[in-house]
């Protein structure tokens, strides 16, 4: 996957899509970084986003984890399945990433309970 994003140290937000098929979910978080980006310094991350997309690969991700952004003390990771909130848990508290935690929950059912878990620990919820 190739980097077009801003320099690591410019990059705010992070919206990482882990499911490898297109889904909904994919086809929101590829609109909404590609207008976005024109506003915020945000990337994708994850397997199948195309071109136009600004992305970071997962090992700059893991380098920008480590940093604090230039603009403000911490960046946004903006997570929409259950294995996005737990990478983003994984970066704050193990790599020890300065991050705020963002759910947006589109589900029109009830969350399980191991959904429920990871939304407690978020810093918000959409």
């Amino acid at each position: 996957m190739p980097d077009k994003s801003p320099s690591l140290a410019d990059i705010e937000v992070v919206a990482p899509n882990f499911n490898r098929r297109y889904s909904g979910v994919t086809s929101t978080i590829i609109r909404l970084v590609s207008l976005q980006a024109k506003m915020v310094n945000i990337v994708g991350t994850g397997p199948n986003l195309p071109g136009e997309v600004p992305q970071i690969s997962i090992p700059r991700l893991l380098r920008l984890a480590v940093t604090a952004p230039a603009v403000r003390p911490f960046r946004i990771w903006h997570a929409r399945r259950n294995i996005e909130m737990l990478a983003g848990l994984l970066l704050k508290h193990v790599l020890r990433s300065p991050m705020k935690l963002v759910f947006t929950s589109a589900a029109q059912r009830h969350h399980s309970a191991y959904t429920q878990l990871l939304i407690r620990q978020m810093d918000a919820v959409i």
